[in-house]
């Protein structure tokens, strides 16, 4: 299982828009689609229910660095 580590923006954003750890897991190893964004973060799109849910993240040699969720 790979470390998924979240900054203090990251679990912000996911209480403000009630994302949940399983669900930030199930779109970085499973995501609908995917690209890098402008800085060469890793930007994770998957359709949960009716909304779309994006994670912005780094994959960094011993963890991933979750920097953001977004939901539409």
């Amino acid at each position: 299982m790979v470390n998924i580590y979240y900054t203090k923006h990251a679990k912000k954003r996911m209480e403000e828009r009630k994302v949940l750890k399983e669900e930030i897991e199930s779109i970085i190893l499973s995501p609908q689609h995917w690209r890098y964004g402008e800085e060469g973060e890793i930007i994770s799109m998957k359709k949960i229910g009716k909304r779309k849910v994006e994670v912005v993240y780094l994959s960094l040699p011993q963890f991933i660095k979750v920097l953001t969720v977004m939901v539409d």
